[in-house]
């Protein structure tokens, strides 16, 4: 017999992560260390105060980087003016899931 809870799949698990918040997958590299390509982080919709790591929508594509005034500062990218037309998903809370195989060096 087994012992333990069964579960489900990884988008039911996602979804349930999604109830605290959205969950979005990280796209690219810029911000490496803190969050990897291909992390699932969850996002949150909270106040947001300068130093707060963001998920920002701009064009389509989901940016992250730290609020400094009217800036979205990255580590390994250009800064994104914050201009008022781009849509903030909400403050990064948790690093969801991680694929640990594919770290660089």
């Amino acid at each position: 017999m087994n012992d333990f809870e069964i579960l489900g799949s990884y988008e039911d698990w996602l979804a349930q992560q999604a109830e605290r918040g959205a969950a979005v997958r990280v796209p690219d590299g810029a911000m490496e260390p803190v969050l990897y390509a291909e992390d699932t982080v969850r996002v949150e919709k909270r106040e947001i105060t300068e130093g707060d790591l963001l998920c920002v929508q701009v064009h389509g594509k989901h940016v992250f980087g730290y609020r400094r005034g009217a800036v979205l500062e990255r580590l390994k990218a250009a800064d994104v003016p914050l201009v008022g037309t781009e849509h903030i998903v909400g403050v990064v809370t948790a690093v969801i899931a991680r694929d640990l195989l594919k770290r660089p060096r």
